[in-house]
């Protein structure tokens, strides 16, 4: 297989220091296709790039996803920074739409063609079909598949692997990736439960470098690590979601990780991964990788460092009050929001034309109750009242961030209920004459503190 036949789009969806894992995971992805051989101009990378070189990194210019890792940021080209990661422009790249992203970034595209294998690799946080940008809006499920199956129409590829690290990122292909797409499709946890951060401080193998953050992410580190190390021109897509598999879910055991999944296309799982990834000869690196077995769940991640800080500060210190003092504010504003969430969710259904009784006394029951039901099925039959819904309570009461992300699960329920977004408003304004929600606050997002390394 020629690699200039390749094409690659790399996306790091979030941003902020403590988001650290994000932009490493997807600079070690640039890292090792590039050492496969994919050119470099055939590997577009979307990041907002404000770690390698925040005030807060004692290593400027560098990134690490592993403990005593390489430095996975030298060399890196970035074509869209800063406010040009959105899903806007991540859309109109992975469509190969050049006239909407002139004069953004380098302007690059994926131009691949008919005969042309692509490789898609998404890292950030995500809650029940929606996908995280470092800028508004959400990237919503049925957008991102829609612009894959008019990649396909259009002859825009042979084959398509994507990766998705986040949180529920099986719902986003869940009843809507077919079969005969083309596209295969490997995530790192189900519908319904967290993905999982890694390399994280106080955990497990300590870094040498004593980053105060978690280096990566444990599904990305699974198959990059997997990468560094197997013949990737005989090792099959199939072999490599094995290994990823066992080691995402801790041998199967899911005690600490979640359930890594696969969908699309099968019927080529078996070819190997160099097809997509690039060559054995120039990606062994000789890297075996080390499974570590503590981790932690990605909402939690970004509060590694606090809790760390906190477990390793001097008793009656400052840095231990502060750390304290911070966690206590992230704990506050989390409950706060599980507590408006549910309020307004359950006067929403209340309004309803179609609430009973009977179901009033279940509706809270079947609003925290993780599953969706037909696991088989589409989270929400009506993406544009997920949309609205969503786009009211950000308009109304506050950004979800990414620990409110999950919440996407409540919405989506209740559109399936019948709910819209004039009740929603309504069911909003009563919760706030109540006084169940005290106005916008960061919903639970990491506090920055004095405690930056």
């Amino acid at each position: 297989h020629k690699h200039d036949e390749n094409w690659a789009l790399l996306v790091a969806g979030s941003k902020g220091w403590f988001n650290y894992r994000h932009q490493a995971d997807v600079a070690h992805a640039f890292q090792l296709l590039k050492r496969g051989g994919i050119p470099e101009e055939r590997i577009i990378v979307m990041m907002y790039d404000d770690v390698a070189h925040s005030p807060f990194n004692p290593y400027p210019g560098q990134l690490f996803n592993r403990p005593g890792g390489s430095d996975v940021y030298a060399g890196i080209k970035i074509d869209y920074r800063g406010k040009d990661v959105n899903a806007t422009n991540f859309l109109a790249v992975l469509r190969g739409n050049q006239t909407a992203v002139m004069g953004v970034g380098t302007g690059r595209v994926l131009k691949s063609g008919p005969n042309d294998h692509v490789f898609v690799y998404y890292a950030d946080h995500g809650g029940p079909g929606i996908l995280g940008m470092p800028e508004p809006p959400y990237l919503y499920a049925d957008e991102l598949n829609a612009a894959l199956e008019d990649k396909h129409k259009a002859g825009g590829f042979k084959k398509l692997v994507i990766y998705v690290e986040a949180c529920e990122s099986g719902s986003i292909f869940q009843g809507l990736l077919r079969s005969k797409s083309n596209v295969y499709a490997v995530t790192a946890a189900n519908s319904v439960e967290s993905s999982w951060g890694t390399y994280c401080p106080g955990m497990g193998k300590p870094d040498p470098r004593g980053l105060n953050v978690c280096l990566g992410d444990l599904f990305s580190v699974s198959w990059m690590e997997n990468g560094d190390s197997a013949n990737l021109a005989e090792e099959t897509l199939q072999e490599q979601y094995i290994k990823v598999l066992f080691r995402t879910s801790k041998n199967l055991t899911y005690t600490l990780g979640s359930h890594s999944m696969q969908f699309g296309t099968f019927c080529w799982i078996n070819q190997p991964c160099s097809e997509f990834m690039g060559n054995r000869d120039s990606n062994n690196t000789g890297i075996l990788g080390f499974v570590d077995g503590i981790h932690i769940p990605q909402r939690d991640a970004n509060l590694a460092p606090l809790v760390y800080a906190y477990e390793t500060a001097p008793l009656g210190s400052a840095e231990r009050q502060d750390a304290y003092e911070s966690l206590a504010a992230v704990y506050k504003a989390r409950e706060e929001l599980d507590r408006a969430v549910y309020r307004v969710a359950k006067i929403a259904y209340a309004l309803t034309a179609n609430a009973s009784a009977d179901m009033l006394h279940q509706v809270y029951t079947i609003l925290t109750a993780k599953d969706f039901g037909d696991a088989s099925k589409q989270i929400v039959e009506d993406w544009d009242c997920l949309r609205k819904l969503i786009a009211t309570w950000e308009s109304r009461v506050g950004v979800l961030g990414e620990y409110g992300m999950q919440y996407s699960k409540v919405f989506a329920k209740l559109c399936n209920m019948g709910v819209n977004e004039r009740i929603l408003q309504s069911a909003i304004l009563q919760a706030q004459s109540e006084g169940t929600i005290k106005g916008s606050t960061t919903w639970g997002q990491h506090v920055h503190t004095s405690i930056s390394r």
